[in-house]
């Protein structure tokens, strides 16, 4: 599901499950645009898949807006712009070790792993 589509969907939610059954009680009930309730979670989740996906998302902002800004061009010549390089490499660093970090995150951690109790391993191993 795309990110927008789960943000539309809660907000259909909020109306479905909370707005219409207050109104037809008579009780007014603020509606809450999709782009609000998306804000509002980011604002106060702990969840790392979705803070890592925000953050990704920041980064390649970031990143296309520095793109942007790597040649320099003075009297017809073109040059590197070398702290924009700088700054475009660093972005691309932390990029690659969020979406490292995300893909580590969301794989199902690994079975019968004996490294966290040693009386099982021995058990294991009679």
């Amino acid at each position: 599901m795309a990110e927008s589509a789960l943000w539309k969907m809660a907000a259909l939610t909020w109306i479905r499950d909370v707005v219409e059954p207050a109104r037809r009680e008579g009780v007014h009930v603020v509606d809450w645009p999709w782009k609000d309730i998306a804000n509002h979670f980011r604002l106060h989740t702990t969840n790392p898949v979705i803070g890592r996906t925000a953050m990704i998302q920041s980064l390649t902002a970031m990143r296309c807006q520095v793109e942007e800004c790597l040649v320099r061009v003075e009297d017809g010549v073109r040059t590197l712009d070398k702290a924009n390089a700088d700054l475009f490499l660093k972005i691309v660093a932390a990029d690659s070790r969020e979406r490292q970090l995300l893909a580590n995150s969301t794989q199902p951690a690994t079975r019968g792993s004996r490294t966290h109790c040693p009386q099982r391993a021995a058990a294991a191993d009679e």
